[in-house]
C-alpha cells in the first residue's frame, strides 16, 4: 500500500515502506508541519529546485551539479560569494546557513573564501570532504563556477535560479551582472538570512524578486520581518514550514519555499514516518501547499510530484540534459 494518499495511522506504523528509518524518539514529520490528522490534496504542482544543483549526482554547487538538477528540476539554488577581484562565484563550505565560506573541510585552506580572488582558487577537493553526497569527483578536478558562467549557461531558458547572498559587498555586483547577462528577472529570485542584503537590492533594482531566509527556531516576527523589506517570498526551513505557516504567508501575499539543509545536516534528522528525504518525506512537504521545494534530491522530488499529480509529458523549461556530454 502506497504511502500516497494514505491514513496517517497506517503512514506512521507501516512496516511495508522499506525507506523507514523509525526510532523510539523519532516524532512525526506529518503532525510536526500539521497534516497528521489528514493528508490534504496539494492545492497546485511546486516548483522543485536543486538545493546546490544535485548533490547525490554530482558535486554541489559546481555546474555539473546545476545541469544534473536540471534533469529533474525546475531550477536550482545557488549559494554565492565575491571574492577580491569582485568575482561571484558559487560555493558554500564550512559552517552554519548564516556564516559560512571557510575552505578547510573542502579543500584544506584554513580561510574563508572570500579573502581570494579567482586566480587563486584552488582546484581540487579532499577527498574527505564531509558534506560531500557523492563520489563521482573524489579523483577529478573540482571547479568552482563563476556565477557569471552559470547565468550563461541557462540563459535564455525559463529555469528557476535562487541565488543566495552569503555575504556583504554581493549587492551592486550582482544587480550589475544580471543587467549585464539579461537572465530574465522573473526566472531569479535573491535570497539571504541577512535581509538588509536584501533591502539594498531591492534599492538597486526594484524589479528583482527577493526571498527572506528563515532558519529553526523560527522568529515569531518572521512575517513583518519579510514584508518591511518589500520581499516577494518566504523561504522557510522544512521543519518550520507548517500548514498553518504556509497559509499565513499566503494571506499575507506571499510565496512559500520549503528549504532542505545540506546533505551532512539532513542525514542526522530522523522521522518516524519517512527516512531521509525519500518519497515519504517530500509526499508530507507537498501537502502543506508550499509553491517551491528546495531538496537534495530533485530526482526523488520529481518522482513524488509524478504520483501525486500525473506525469503531464512536458518540461516547464527546456531540457538542458544532453548538455552534460558535451
Amino acid at each position: 500500500m502506497s504511502a500516497f494518499a494514505t491514513p496517517l495511522n497506517h503512514l506512521t506504523r507501516s512496516t511495508s515502506l522499506t525507506s523507514m528509518q523509525v526510532t523510539p524518539a523519532a516524532i512525526s514529520l506529518a503532525e510536526t508541519l500539521n497534516v497528521s490528522s489528514y493528508f490534504p490534496s496539494p492545492p497546485s504542482q511546486p516548483l522543485i529546485l536543486g538545493h546546490r544543483g544535485s548533490p547525490f549526482l554530482s558535486f554541489e554547487n559546481t555546474l555539473p551539479s546545476y545541469l544534473s538538477a536540471s534533469l529533474h528540476a525546475d531550477g536550482v539554488e545557488l549559494d554565492v560569494f565575491p571574492l577580491t577581484d569582485d568575482t561571484l562565484v558559487c560555493y558554500h563550505g564550512k559552517g552554519s546557513d548564516q556564516e559560512c565560506g571557510i575552505m578547510n573541510e573542502s579543500h584544506g585552506l584554513d580561510l574563508s573564501i572570500k579573502t581570494l580572488d579567482y586566480e587563486g582558487l584552488p582546484r581540487s577537493v579532499k577527498k574527505s570532504f564531509g558534506d560531500k553526497a557523492c563520489e563521482i569527483f573524489e579523483d577529478e578536478e573540482v571547479l568552482i563556477p563563476k556565477l557569471e558562467e552559470v547565468l550563461l549557461e541557462f540563459a535564455p531558458s525559463n529555469f528557476h535560479l535562487t541565488i543566495e547572498l552569503k555575504a556583504s559587498s554581493t549587492e551592486a555586483l550582482l544587480t550589475s551582472l544580471l543587467s549585464k547577462t539579461s537572465y530574465p528577472l522573473p526566472y531569479i529570485t535573491v535570497s539571504s538570512f541577512h535581509h538588509a542584503y536584501l533591502s539594498n537590492i531591492k534599492s538597486l533594482n526594484q524589479d528583482v524578486r527577493v526571498a527572506c531566509l528563515f532558519n529553526s527556531p523560527l522568529d515569531s516576527d518572521w512575517i513583518e520581518k519579510t514584508k518591511e523589506i518589500g520581499a516577494e517570498e518566504v523561504h522557510l526551513r522544512y521543519d518550520t514550514c507548517t500548514m498553518e505557516n504556509v497559509r499565513k504567508a499566503k494571506e499575507a501575499g506571499l510565496s512559500v519555499m520549503s528549504w532542505c539543509s545540506g546533505p551532512l545536516r539532513m542525514s542526522s534528522e530522523k522521522w518516524s514516518d519517512c527516512g531521509n528525504e525519500d518519497e515519504d518525506f517530500y509526499d508530507v512537504i507537498l501537502r502543506t501547499g508550499v509553491d517551491k521545494i528546495c531538496v537534495n534530491r530533485p530526482d526523488v522530488a520529481r518522482k513524488v510530484c509524478d504520483k501525486i499529480w500525473g506525469e503531464k509529458g512536458e518540461k516547464k523549461w527546456e531540457s538542458l540534459g544532453e548538455k552534460l556530454s558535451v
